[in-house]
């Protein structure tokens, strides 16, 4: 997954651009005469966001238009471009990692006005999120970093706290067996950010995932599709949500 804008950088910008860190680019961007500098790990984090992409792209651009958007755990600020250009009324990303978003506010300083509507990046913590952010947003995007948080459930009942339409979740570290609405919390050693190290990470069952959303007062409208890698789901869970 690449995101493009067809807009000329000036010599200026194409030099600030290339001085940049390769860690803030979880997702490269490329621009008419100029990309960005490319991520250690390019080939994995180019897969996940395609197969990420795949999964809520149909419900991003049913739900978006007019909408108002949070994207929490917004890295780069790549999900924040696309609904901005599916159509939504207002987009605010926010991310725990002040890095992530000077990356996610440098790129829009390079748009110059090219987005047709309003972009903000901020620092936030996802555990005072309805102190951090002014809500109510008609659309939140949660992708990709809630098995990372040490509570999932107080996040998802913030995330509701500031959301009065739908969720689009997706998470990772999946377990599908054996069945049931059970979780446990492992260390792994991360590979992809710039605190590569050890972690640690819940691995949630759907079931658990499930029930968490429901104690957090959403309800699933549909599941989302998970890729399939050697014909095998890759351990990932998506689910479009509605406040309730």
């Amino acid at each position: 997954m690449t995101i493009r804008f067809d807009v000329s950088l000036t010599p200026e910008q194409l030099a600030t651009l290339a001085g940049t860190d390769p860690r803030w680019w979880f997702t490269r961007f490329e621009f008419a005469n100029g990309a960005s500098p490319i991520h250690p790990h390019v080939a994995t984090l180019e897969q996940a966001n395609r197969w990420k992409l795949g999964m809520v792209e149909p419900w991003l651009r049913r739900l978006a238009p007019g909408a108002r958007v949070l994207d929490v755990f917004c890295a780069n600020g790549a999900f924040s471009y696309e609904a901005a250009r599916a159509g939504a009324r207002s987009v605010l990303g926010v991310d725990y990692d002040p890095p992530r978003i000077e990356c996610a506010r440098f790129t829009l300083g390079l748009l110059d006005g090219a987005l047709p509507v309003r972009a903000r990046f901020e620092v936030a913590n996802v555990y005072r999120l309805p102190e951090a952010v002014q809500g109510p947003f008609d659309l939140t995007l949660a992708l990709g970093g809630l098995y990372h948080v040490a509570d999932p459930a107080l996040v998802l009942k913030n995330l509701r706290a500031v959301t009065t339409g739908h969720l689009i979740l997706q998470t990772a570290r999946i377990i599908r067996w054996p069945p049931g609405s059970w979780a446990k919390f492992v260390t792994v050693r991360r590979r992809v950010d710039r605190q590569d190290g050890i972690a640690g990470v819940w691995k949630l069952t759907p079931g658990a995932v499930d029930a968490m959303l429901r104690y957090a007062g959403f309800e699933v409208v549909e599941r989302l599709p998970v890729p399939r890698r050697k014909g095998r789901r890759i351990p990932w869970y998506g689910a479009v949500c509605r406040a309730v």
